[in-house]
């Protein structure tokens, strides 16, 4: 499986990294044919937006969500 971070005004620390790891891997036990996971995170003014794309082998799963508090509430898988 092939996990790409991108963040945008916002820096990627260890424990976020680790974190977002984790809510990947908890999704990989409901279906091991995950290809690809690209998490995007965004921050502007009070807005904190995670967006999750997981590619499978025949569809991708999309979920956005947005929090005014922070990123890690933000990834709610």
């Amino acid at each position: 499986m092939n996990l790409v971070i991108t963040g945008r005004h916002l820096e990627i620390t260890d424990a976020l990294r680790q974190h977002i790891e984790d809510k990947i891997n908890k999704a990989n036990k409901y279906s091991n044919k995950i290809i690809e996971a690209n998490v995007k995170l965004v921050v502007e003014k009070y807005r904190h937006t995670a967006e999750i794309n997981i590619q499978l082998n025949r569809m991708v799963l999309v979920q956005k969500r947005k929090q005014r508090t922070c990123i890690p509430l933000s990834i709610g898988l």
